[in-house]
């Protein structure tokens, strides 16, 4: 017998829910989860850093978008959401910290600073070959662009919305250029529009030579 749709939807959602428990028990120091689970929490701290710890919210979030708990999001934009945001959060940390490449990290894993746990090999090395090419102003720019793409196309927003214009800049009388160089070059012109520009201020209104 053939699941409905929607039945198949729900499956999925229970597997994403379960999963997202596994893994957050794997990146938790408790011995629950056997070998592989503590295998896979080593190197997903080693490799993703603070980048791992979305990994159970991935799972929780597809969870709750397949029992339709998230109306404007479906499986596809949460899991591009979470996956980009699993990189973009530790390259930032990266650039801020001053982490770049593997030389940073010492041999032992128990032994890296806080920052090195936070950012992991793979955003390291990230922030390394974009920083090593355009510099870390570039990779500002990079994570900003990143970060920007993935709003958009997720949930239609990006970080410079205030940037955007509603309309176009009505400006009325003349500029602010031309009324100093009118001054500083002693336009004779008319004395009431010269008024006009300066409002009420008494010398304005005096005729000009």
């Amino acid at each position: 017998m053939e699941l409905e749709p929607r039945h198949r939807q729900e499956l999925l959602a229970i597997a994403f829910l379960l999963a997202g428990i596994f893994l957050a028990l794997t990146l938790l120091p408790l011995n629950v989860t056997g070998p592989l689970g503590r295998g896979a929490g080593r190197f997903l701290w080693t490799y993703l850093g603070i980048g791992a710890a979305l990994l159970p919210v991935a799972g929780f979030a597809l969870a709750l978008a397949g029992f339709g708990r998230i109306p404007s999001f479906d499986f596809q934009r949460v899991g591009v959401l979470v996956g980009g945001l699993m990189v973009l959060l530790p390259f930032a940390i990266a650039i801020g910290t001053g982490v770049r490449t593997m030389a940073d990290f010492p041999a032992n894993h128990a032994d890296w600073p806080v920052a090195q746990k936070l950012v992991g090999v793979v955003p390291a090395f990230l922030v390394w070959g974009v920083s090593s090419a355009i510099g870390t102003a570039g990779a500002v720019l990079v994570g900003l662009l990143g970060i920007s793409v993935l709003t958009i196309y997720t949930v239609g927003w990006h970080p410079f919305e205030r940037l955007k214009s509603g309309g176009k800049l009505d400006v009325e009388g003349p500029s602010l250029l031309a009324k100093v160089v009118a001054v500083v070059k002693g336009d004779s012109g008319d004395s009431a529009t010269v008024g006009q520009w300066d409002g009420d201020a008494e010398w304005a209104n005096e005729p000009r030579p």
